[in-house]
């Protein structure tokens, strides 16, 4: 059976059904009063017919007004009483008519007008059963009154067989009213499911050709990517080649040696640089739908993003001002903190004295990030386009230190991701302003482990040692050489049971654990950084090195609990990873 909500849901429908059908059936009852009112003045010219023809007019006047109001209020006023009352009002007063016509003009001296009057009645009940069987109270109201009008009148002029006759056809117009109003609404809700399931299909079907069209389009992209990059980084690997033969001839040269080698670094700084931006901007095409949101303190990374950038920022006599402040927001710290990283990457480029401004101000729709420099500006007319893959990499002078062009549309990928709305002003020769609205959150609960002293007066008081496993042994000697430069003493292994094996040693215990991902002998970084945190008894801070951009990957290793770093490995960016691993087994 249908719940009493279920049946509310229909009314509406019902209702719109018999509004559409008002008119056509008011005009039927006008031209039977017409026919009716024509016979009744021929036989009896009783001023009574035009009385009675009158109320008919008031009838049709008033379905008239109701289906204008209808069709103005119906589907933005959905009163269901109001909806319901109306109804009914025009069925009783339109029942009212007819019944007057039984009291007033069936007699039993004139048979032949008795007759017609009856048939007349109940042809109209006919007439109006299919409309108002889609709302049986409509029709109860209506058919009701007059039924018991016709039966009374013909009891009180003695003439029970008409009566009779009359109160069986009453009670075969309410079996098929009943049976029609079934039919109706099996035939309504049959429609009303073919339309939603029509609708689930069409909006199914948009979604594909949207996501298809976007695969399409970031194809292109890609596309336009790999062909507008590839000059960009065969430059810094051709400048390369010829420092190298260059050097080679100058090695007994120790002065023009030096110069070489750092226009060398120079170079491969460049390179990976943007071999690492093509490889974001296809990685996030990946990770579009993998956001990792979390609750955090925006204002940790903002500070470990200028301790990062500092070094830069003084070689070129710029000042990075930020007001240090908590704010707890909503979001993914890695894209967030990538997004944020290039923005003051491009600021530090793009301006040559001055200074690079962070804010972090509270407003209604939550925590506004401003990022403003007092650089060289950008172009009004190229507001609109400085998030295009191709615009950067396609300028005329073709400039080394100016990178691959690609960290704002890596801005942009991200922020597409995270549903930020960012927002750029800019000024020729004034500066640029990069703002976006974060999600502002609730301070998160502090964590029941409390910090252990007696481990970071070890690590504050001694050399770090750092458990290397690397299968490959030329990158090992060169973690190794990279390691004691760095005052951290390193323990090498090239897979899992070398690892273990050092373990055996308790005064060799690691204090951190640097681990490729893949490794020989179908071993993972992930596994066996697992084993030697299960041998020591404690998860000490980890990081994991891999080539592999997959962002199903990168969840995975950041779920166990282990840093993750991607191929190539500059000498800075271990050195700040060690610092924050460092820093993490403090906290």
């Amino acid at each position: 059976m249908e719940s009493l909500t279920q049946k509310n849901n229909w009314f509406y429908p019902r209702a719109e059904y018999l509004y559409k059908h008002t008119l056509s059936c008011a005009l039927i009852t006008t031209a039977l009063m017409c026919v009716v009112g024509l016979y009744l003045w021929n036989t009896s010219q009783s001023p009574l017919v035009g009385y009675w023809l009158a109320l008919g007019l008031i009838n049709v006047i008033c379905r008239f007004i109701f289906v204008n109001y209808i069709e103005k209020k119906f589907h933005t006023v959905r009163k269901e009483n109001l909806s319901k009352t109306l109804i009914l009002l025009s069925s009783a007063f339109t029942s009212f008519i007819w019944c007057t016509c039984a009291f007033l003009f069936i007699n039993d001296s004139q048979t032949q007008t008795n007759i017609f009057i009856v048939i007349t009645i109940l042809g109209l009940i006919s007439t109006v059963l299919p409309v108002q069987s889609t709302y049986l109270p409509a029709f109860y109201t209506f058919s009701f009154p007059v039924f018991l009008a016709l039966m009374y009148r013909f009891y009180q002029l003695d003439m029970p067989a008409p009566a009779l006759s009359i109160s069986l056809c009453f009670l075969t117009f309410m079996i098929i009213s009943y049976h029609c109003h079934r039919s109706i609404m099996q035939s309504l809700e049959l429609a009303t499911n073919s339309t939603k399931l029509v609708s689930h299909h069409i909006k199914k079907r948009k979604r594909a050709i949207e996501e298809k069209q976007k695969a399409i389009q970031t194809n292109i992209e890609n596309t336009k990517l790999i062909a507008t990059a590839s000059h960009d980084l065969r430059q810094p690997i051709h400048a390369m080649g010829l420092c190298l033969e260059a050097l080679e001839n100058q090695l007994h040269n120790p002065e023009e040696s030096k110069l070489i080698l750092e226009k060398l670094k120079t170079c491969h700084s460049n390179f990976s640089d943007m071999f690492n931006t093509v490889l974001d901007v296809s990685q996030l095409d990946l990770a579009h739908n993998n956001p990792i949101k979390t609750t955090f303190d925006i204002n940790k990374m903002i500070l470990t993003l200028i301790n990062e950038f500092n070094l830069e920022a003084k070689k070129k006599n710029l000042h990075i001002h930020y007001r240090a402040q908590t704010h707890y927001i909503h979001s993914d710290p890695n894209l967030l903190s990538r997004l944020i990283r290039n923005l003051i990457s491009n600021a530090i480029k793009y301006t040559h004295s001055g200074s690079v401004i962070i804010e972090c101000l509270h407003n209604e729709q939550g925590l506004l990030f401003q990022i403003s420099d007092t650089g060289i500006g950008i172009p009004e007319q190229y507001l609109k386009s400085i998030f295009d893959i191709n615009f950067q990499i396609k300028n005329s002078k073709h400039d080394l230190n100016s990178g691959a062009g690609l960290g704002l549309a890596v801005v942009h990928k991200i922020s597409d991701i995270l549903n930020l709305n960012i927002k750029v002003d800019s000024i020729i020769n004034k500066g640029t302003c990069f703002s976006f609205t974060l999600p502002y959150s609730e301070k998160p609960m502090e964590s029941s482990i409390q910090p252990s002293n007696t481990r970071s007066s070890s690590i504050n008081t001694k050399q770090p040692k750092v458990m290397v496993i690397e299968d490959d042994p030329t990158t090992l000697d060169i973690l190794e050489s990279m390691l004691d430069n760095a005052n951290c003493t390193p323990l090498l292994a090239q897979n899992s049971e070398e690892a273990l094996a050092l373990l055996k040693d308790k005064e060799e215990l690691p204090d951190l654990i640097l681990s490729d991902y893949r490794l020989n002998k179908d071993e993972n970084g992930i596994s066996t950084i697992q084993s030697i945190w299960d041998v020591l008894g404690k998860n000490i801070p980890a990081i994991m090195i891999t080539g592999d951009t997959c962002p199903l990957l990168a969840k995975k290793v950041r779920k166990s609990g282990i840093m993750i770093m991607y191929k190539p490995l500059s000498k800075g960016l271990l050195s700040h990873a060690l610092n924050r691993a460092r820093s993490f087994s403090l906290a």
